[in-house]
């Protein structure tokens, strides 16, 4: 995948998803749960769980527009 369509992508899920902003500060930025968890004053649990169903989310996106 060439970085431009990486890009709009991102965008893309950024703009459909509202917990991908926790993905990326996971995944991309390299940010532990526990220091998501303090600095939005939540549980690492419910994190976890936001995470969870954010993947999920993107593996349907994936699904559904770049394999079908």
């Amino acid at each position: 995948m060439r970085s431009v369509d990486f890009e709009c992508f991102v965008r893309e899920l950024r703009s459909k998803l509202p917990d991908f902003d926790l993905f990326e500060a996971a995944y991309l930025r390299g940010y532990s749960q526990r220091e998501i968890a303090e600095r939005l004053g939540v549980s690492e649990r419910m994190i976890r769980r936001r995470l969870k169903r954010v993947r999920e989310e993107i593996a349907q996106v994936l699904e559904r527009d770049f394999l079908a």
